[in-house]
Formats: C-alpha cells, structure tokens, sequence
C-alpha cells in the first residue's frame, strides 16, 4: 500500500507524462469510494490540473498530425494549441508531410534545433 504522499507523488508524474486520465480514475474512485486511499484520490481529483508550463521538461514533444489536421475546424485547435504550447516555452515546428518525409533532413534539423536549445546531450553521439 502506497503513503498518501507516494500517491501524489505517483499522480503528479503521471500528470506531467500527460498519462493521467482524470475521468477514469475517477469513476474507479466512485465506484468503490469506502476503499482505502479513495479519499487520497478525491482531494488529488479536486484539485485544478498541472498547468502546462509545469509539465514541460527538457524532453520536447514531437506530435505528428494526419491529414484530418487539414479541415479549418482542426486548424483552428491546433493553432491554439500552439499557442498554448508557446506560451509554456515550447517551440512549436511543424513539418508539411512531404517535407517529413525526408527524415534525414527532419533529423538534422531537430538536432540543430536541440543544440541552439543546449540540449546536445539528447543527440545521442
């Protein structure tokens, strides 16, 4: 059995791993709310989500859109996720699919872009 701050702890990582599903855990937490450790689960429920500047590591996250990204309505959240993403510190580079595909020239530019960001030790040579 985990202490009350283990459970945090465990929730907090999940949260910044962007794993955590606050719906489900708390469906399981309703379904048996008498069963110990619910009441560590229901304050953690309660409390508002990591903001997203409070995730971000030195870790950068690659997403890869399909071709469902192309409609206005699909453009419209992924330019404010930009937004959001930028206002967190991440840079945000977007590759049209042609361009991707050549994944020499995305590799050498990520790496570019991880030096100027003096993250080299993630290059792995």
């Amino acid at each position: 059995m985990l202490t009350p701050l283990q459970v945090r702890r465990a929730f907090e990582q999940a949260e910044k791993l962007r794993v955590l599903d606050r719906e489900r855990l708390g469906a399981l937490r309703s379904a048996a709310p008498s069963r110990r450790g619910a009441a560590v689960i229901r304050q953690l429920l309660a409390e508002a989500p990591l903001p997203l500047e409070a995730t971000r590591s030195w870790l950068e996250e690659v997403i890869a859109d399909g071709g469902d990204h192309l409609s206005r309505r699909q453009r419209r959240l992924d330019n404010e996720r930009d937004a959001q993403l930028g206002r967190a510190g991440f840079l945000i580079r977007r590759f049209e699919y042609y361009a991707a595909v050549d994944r020499d020239a995305v590799a050498a530019e990520l790496a570019l872009i991880l030096r100027e960001r003096g993250n080299e030790a993630m290059l792995g040579y």
